[in-house]
């Protein structure tokens, strides 16, 4: 047994580790910035999501003020992703662009929205 073990199965684990390698285990993260006004003063009780861009599923949704840099966990690898944003004063509800996520730079950098304008209102 020992033997067929050493003949078959040692010969392949440099094949085995370097295949694992190339699969990602665990989580990614991504880190989103910006600011956020209301007829262009400061927002108040804001709320960032983050959606998988494929299947427009939510990600997380986390309170955010006027200015914010949040993390958040997302599946492992890279991918697209949108933003939203909404305030409870604000009719408008903000969608970003395309976001390539998960890579370990895009987090060391991490994603800057900008600014983002609302108007006063009350969401629908």
């Amino acid at each position: 047994m020992r033997r067929l073990f050493l003949r078959l199965i040692v010969p392949c684990l440099p094949l085995l580790v370097g295949v694992s390698s190339c699969l990602p285990i665990g989580d990614s993260a991504a880190r989103l910035r910006g600011r956020i006004t209301v007829n262009g003063g400061p927002a108040s009780d804001c709320k960032l999501s983050l959606h998988l861009a494929r299947t427009d599923q939510l990600v997380e949704a986390i309170g955010v003020s006027s200015e914010f840099e949040e993390t958040f966990v997302i599946a492992p690898g890279e991918d697209e992703y949108y933003a939203t944003i909404s305030c409870k004063n604000s009719r408008d509800e903000y969608r970003s662009e395309t976001l390539r996520l998960g890579s370990p730079r895009t987090y060391e950098n991490g994603t800057d929205l900008g600014t983002v304008s609302l108007s006063r209102g009350a969401a629908e």
